[in-house]
C-alpha cells in the first residue's frame, strides 16, 4: 500500500491515547486501517508484555509512514506496448509513548515462574530395544508385472506408436 494512502489515515492518530486511536480506526473507510490497526494492537501488545505497562497509560508519540521498495509490474497497452506500474509499499514506524506519573503494572512473569518452580518433576525411565538392522529388513514380496529383463522388447516401437506420421 503506497505511504500516501497510509498517511492519510496515521496523521489522524497522532498524539491519541491507543484505545482511542483503535476506536477511530474503526469508523475509517480506508484500505490503510487493517495494517495500521494491526500495528498499533502489536505495539500495545509489546508493551503490557515486555515493559509491563497499562494499556491505559500509552498513548501515540510518533507515528510515520516511509517509502518501502516498491515493486514493478508491466500491464500489456496498445500496439504491442507495455506500460510499468510501480506497486508502492510503506513501511510504517510506530513509537508509543507513556502517560506521565503511569506505573507499571504488577509482573505476571514473576507469579508464573514461582509456579513452575514449585511443581516437582517426574522423570519416567523406558526401556528401549536395541534392534540390528538385519533384523529390521524384510523380505518384499514379488509383485506381479514384467521385471526389468521382459521391459526390453515391448519398449522399442513406444515412440513410433504414439508419434507416428499418419494421421487417420
Amino acid at each position: 500500500m503506497s505511504p500516501t494512502k497510509v498517511r492519510l489515515v496515521i496523521n489522524q492518530l497522532k498524539g491519541k491515547t491507543a484505545d482511542e486511536a483503535l476506536n477511530y480506526l474503526r469508523f475509517i473507510s480506508k484500505s490503510a486501517v487493517n495494517p495500521v490497526a494491526k500495528l498499533v494492537n502489536s505495539g500495545i501488545a509489546n508493551a503490557e508484555n515486555n515493559f509491563q505497562l497499562s494499556r491505559n497509560d500509552l498513548f501515540i508519540k510518533k507515528i510515520i509512514a516511509n517509502d518501502g521498495p516498491i515493486l514493478k509490474r508491466s500491464r500489456p497497452r496498445a500496439h504491442g506496448r507495455s506500460t510499468m506500474i510501480a506497486k508502492r509499499t510503506s513501511h510504517i514506524e510506530l513509537i508509543l509513548g507513556v502517560r506521565p506519573g503511569a506505573k507499571p503494572v504488577a509482573s505476571k512473569a514473576k507469579a508464573t515462574a514461582e509456579s513452575v518452580k514449585a511443581k516437582p518433576t517426574s522423570a519416567v525411565k523406558e526401556e528401549v530395544k536395541v534392534v540390528s538392522p538385519a533384523e529390521v529388513k524384510k523380505e518384499v514380496p514379488q509383485t506381479a508385472g514384467r521385471g526389468p529383463e521382459e521391459r526390453g522388447r515391448s519398449q522399442k516401437g513406444f515412440l513410433n506408436r504414439i508419434f507416428n506420421r499418419k494421421t487417420g
